[in-house]
């Protein structure tokens, strides 16, 4: 919460177009949305560009401010989202978890981006899990974030799944060709691969 109010204050990820600073307004009235705002909302969504850089605080809590808007996506407006369960609320989900997987970011940045994929992995459906572990490996390998790395590993433990979920994640790993990155990170944090949900814990040999 700290770092989301020190991005707010300090300028960074600015929103410099007027269509992304409107939905950023709108975003704090969403429980009061319909299926008419969610569309309008998932038009705007899909047109984001994921690869988009804005120079000038590299060295700041943002690398690179990569998609401002998505940097500033709260986890509250995320939760909402995934609660809908439908294909507008997938795409979205889909979307902003290939971003949080592929974008470099300063270490307590990439802290506050798996805040908001564990809030889509609690909330979400087994592909919604699916598809934030993913994301969560992606970003703990790439940025050799332990922190990170636990969080994935903690939400892949036999407590935490079905048998059923636990193969859905599985798969995606494998279907996303993640295994060597899951297995390095069980072996830098030392995890205890007995914790693990049964069908992911295959993944470790």
């Amino acid at each position: 919460m700290l770092l989301e109010t020190l991005v707010e204050l300090g300028g960074q990820c600015k929103v410099e177009d007027r269509q992304s600073e409107t939905w950023l307004k709108k975003l704090d009235d969403i429980d009061s949305w319909g299926d008419t705002e969610y569309g309008e909302f998932a038009r705007f969504f899909a047109e984001l560009d994921i690869n988009e850089r804005i120079s000038g605080h590299e060295n700041d809590w943002v690398y690179s401010l990569s998609t401002p808007f998505l940097a500033r996506l709260p986890s509250e407006a995320l939760i909402k989202m995934v609660a809908r369960e439908d294909g507008l609320a997938a795409a979205i989900i889909e979307k902003y978890c290939l971003w949080a997987g592929s974008t470099a970011f300063l270490f307590h940045f990439a802290d506050t981006v798996c805040s908001r994929l564990e809030a889509i992995f609690d909330n979400g459906t087994a592909s919604n899990k699916a598809i934030a572990i993913v994301a969560l490996v992606r970003l703990g390998y790439s940025h050799h974030r332990y922190y990170v790395m636990r969080k994935m590993l903690r939400r892949c433990g036999s407590d935490q799944l079905s048998k059923e979920i636990g193969r859905r994640i599985a798969i995606e790993i494998k279907t996303e060709e993640l295994e060597r990155e899951f297995r390095q990170c069980i072996e830098v944090v030392g995890w205890d691969v007995s914790l693990l949900s049964s069908e992911i814990a295959k993944l470790s040999k």
